[in-house]
């Protein structure tokens, strides 16, 4: 009896281990896009306020490439409380699938759901539309 309940005790731990691992190590929506999904892309960044269709194919693939390497962790609405200058990418896929993806450092936003991420790729997605709006 005594040995049951210590390998049940034991189960349950390396659930909720499991869990937690799997929530911490995040996830890549965007890791399987490619610039052949891709129909259409509109870029808005606010301030200034200006939104672009971008039709140049290298600005597409650097966008593309970005999202591979986006990772997501949380859920994390506290977004909305922050100040400063927001990106967002309107795709529109091949299917007629349409997502829109923000970046306000440090915060991925996907259809209006927003997640923790990483500095880096928020940057690089506002980089490349400050890019875009001055070309």
């Amino acid at each position: 009896m005594k040995k049951v309940t210590i390998l049940s005790l034991l189960s349950v731990v390396i659930m909720i281990f499991v869990v937690l691992l799997l929530n911490l190590s995040g996830k890549k929506p965007f890791k399987v896009l490619q610039m052949d999904d891709v129909i259409k892309v509109e870029v808005l960044v606010q301030p200034p306020n200006t939104t672009k269709e971008i039709s140049d194919s290298a600005q597409i693939q650097k966008l593309v490439e970005i999202l591979n390497n986006v990772t997501i962790y949380k859920k994390d609405n506290s977004w909305r409380e922050y100040s400063g200058q927001y990106v967002q990418y309107t795709i529109t896929k091949k299917n007629r699938e349409v997502i829109t993806i923000g970046a306000y450092n440090p915060f991925l936003i996907i259809d209006d759901i927003g997640y923790k991420t990483k500095y880096q790729p928020c940057e690089d997605l506002n980089a490349l539309a400050n890019s875009i709006i001055g070309d």
